[in-house]
């Protein structure tokens, strides 16, 4: 018998979904000034670092045919909505 597990410390759990809840694959979550880029799973879900996010100021969430959004990485709550284009 194994057990995987997940070491989330340190790590910020973030979703991308559509304005119908449905959840985005695929997302690219880039992070302004540190030349690095996550992509959400089939989930819809990533995890970044922490130390990644308090060293850098903006996000930007980029999904084919959704509006890219950008947010401060002080307001980042676990869920990003991107709206249809």
């Amino acid at each position: 018998m194994s057990t995987n597990a997940v070491n989330t410390d340190g790590l910020c759990l973030i979703t991308v979904t559509d304005s119908n809840n449905e959840k985005l694959s695929g997302a690219a979550i880039e992070i302004s000034g540190t030349n690095k880029v996550y992509y959400t799973n089939i989930n819809g879900t990533c995890y970044i670092p922490k130390s990644v996010l308090n060293n850098a100021e903006l996000l930007t969430v980029n999904c084919i045919s959704y509006k890219s959004i950008q947010l401060s990485t002080e307001n980042i709550h676990s869920k990003i909505v991107l709206k249809s284009r």
